[in-house]
C-alpha cells in the first residue's frame, strides 16, 4: 500500500513539474526590457540617408531627412510567446503619415525575432552578456550574419537627452582601406531601439605623392561611393 502511496506522488510531482515547464513566465529583469512594448506605443524617429556618388561628392538631392512613426497595434499571446504587431509610416514633416507596411517582433524567453519582409532574424538574445555573439540570420536562408552585445550597461547622450544602460548590437562589419561596412542598434532599458546605423561605403587612397608615386603624408582613406542611414529616436509616447 505504501509503495502504491509513493508512486502516485511521485506521478502527480512528475504531472506538476511538466506543467509548469510547460509556460514561464518571462521575468521582467532577464533583458526583455530592452524592447519594451504594449499596445498603443508610438516611437518617432529622424531618419537620415546620405548617398555618395563617384569620389565623395553629395549631389543635392541625394542625401535625404525623413520621419519614422512606429506604433504597436497589436498583440497575441500564446504559450512560449508574445506576438508584436508594428505598423510603420513615413513622414516629410512629422505631421502627414503615409502608412509604409507592418513588421512584427517576437518575444520568446531566450530570444526576440524581428519579422519583415517575410524575413526573420534574431535581434536579441538572452540573458544579456558582453561578447555574446549568435547568428542573426538562423531562422531564415541567407549566410550567417554574427550579431555581438559589443558594449553593455553604459550611458549615450543622444539627441540631447541622455539614455542610461544603454545596450549596443554589432553586426558583420568590414573595415579596411578599400571597405567600411557596418551595421549596429542601440537599446536603452525602458526605452528600446533608440538608434540605427549602417553604411555601405567604398573607400579610396587618400595619401599625399610626390612626383614619384612615393607616400609623403598617410591620411586615411577618402569615400570613393556608398550609403550611410541613421535612425535617431526622437521621442515616445
Amino acid at each position: 500500500m505504501a509503495r502504491i502511496l509513493l508512486l502516485i506522488l511521485l506521478s502527480f510531482i512528475v504531472v506538476v513539474s511538466c506543467r509548469k515547464n510547460k509556460y514561464e513566465a518571462i521575468p521582467s529583469d532577464f533583458g526583455h526590457s530592452y524592447l519594451p512594448l504594449k499596445t498603443g506605443d508610438i516611437f518617432i524617429y529622424k531618419a537620415d540617408s546620405i548617398l555618395y556618388s563617384v569620389l565623395g561628392t553629395k549631389p543635392t538631392g541625394d542625401s535625404v531627412s525623413f520621419f519614422i512613426k512606429e506604433e504597436v497595434t497589436l498583440i497575441a499571446v500564446d504559450s512560449s510567446k508574445i506576438l508584436y504587431t508594428l505598423s510603420r509610416s513615413h513622414s516629410k514633416d512629422s505631421t502627414n503619415w503615409t502608412f509604409i507596411k507592418n513588421h512584427f517582433y517576437e518575444v520568446e524567453k531566450l530570444r526576440i525575432n524581428h519579422k519583415e519582409n517575410n524575413t526573420i532574424t534574431t535581434s536579441l538574445i538572452f540573458p544579456i552578456l558582453k561578447y555574446t555573439y549568435w547568428n542573426g540570420n538562423q531562422f531564415n536562408n541567407f549566410p550567417q550574419k554574427d550579431y555581438e552585445y559589443s558594449i553593455v550597461d553604459y550611458t549615450l547622450n543622444l539627441n540631447n537627452k541622455i539614455y542610461s544602460n544603454c545596450l549596443k548590437v554589432k553586426m558583420d562589419s568590414t573595415l579596411n582601406f578599400r571597405q567600411n561596412n557596418m551595421e549596429s542598434d542601440i537599446y536603452s532599458k525602458n526605452c528600446g531601439l533608440i538608434y540605427s546605423e549602417s553604411k555601405n561605403l567604398l573607400l579610396i587612397n587618400n595619401d599625399s605623392l610626390d612626383s614619384k608615386g612615393n607616400v609623403v603624408l598617410q591620411r586615411p582613406p577618402k569615400i570613393e561611393k556608398g550609403i550611410i542611414f541613421t535612425k535617431t529616436l526622437l521621442y515616445s509616447y
